[in-house]
């Protein structure tokens, strides 16, 4: 089976961001994680990071195809889990690509837990996952990543407002 572009760009880009030491783990979301890839799909990349400081979304386009690698501080990704976890995303929004010390594995692990007992979570981002295909089915602009994460801290956190100091759109 031939492959996609967006399945090449993808490959080139693990390839470079494995080189980086910091980098602890890779996962691919989106279309191509989910194998629903059209011709004007984007390549979505989470990055675990050991040096970055902050989250931080970094855009590029290569041979045409837009990518988004969304670099996260290994201390956010633990923060998430222990503090709000609601805004992690189901784990089957994503495939790890390369976990070389198993941290998303077990972040995934704790995550598939925390969903089968707080169905309502998961409900919620299978909900948002269904309306983001409706969109780009039907040629509309996606609700902003963002104020999904802030729903999601609003609706599901026990302050019912956002608090966080991170996943920011800047």
């Amino acid at each position: 089976m031939e492959k996609t572009l967006q399945e090449e760009v993808a490959e080139e880009i693990i390839i470079e961001l494995k080189k980086d030491p910091s980098v602890i783990g890779i996962e691919i979301a989106g279309s191509l994680a989910r194998g629903e890839i059209r011709s004007d799909s984007d390549v979505d990349f989470g990055v675990t990071s050991t040096t970055a400081e902050k989250d931080k979304l970094v855009s590029k386009t290569l041979k045409g195809i837009k990518v988004d690698i969304w670099i996260n501080p290994v201390s956010v990704l633990k923060k998430v889990i222990e503090e709000y976890p609601y805004l992690f995303g189901l784990p089957s929004m994503y495939i790890i690509v390369y976990d070389p010390k198993n941290i998303l594995s077990e972040a995934y692990e704790i995550m598939q837990d925390y969903y089968q007992n707080h169905p309502e979570v998961a409900q919620f981002w299978e909900k948002e996952l269904d309306l983001h295909r409706l969109r780009r089915q039907a040629g509309i602009k996606s609700k902003n990543f963002y104020r999904v994460l802030d729903e999601a801290e609003i609706r599901f956190s026990n302050k019912k407002k956002v608090t966080r100091d991170f996943y920011i759109d800047d």
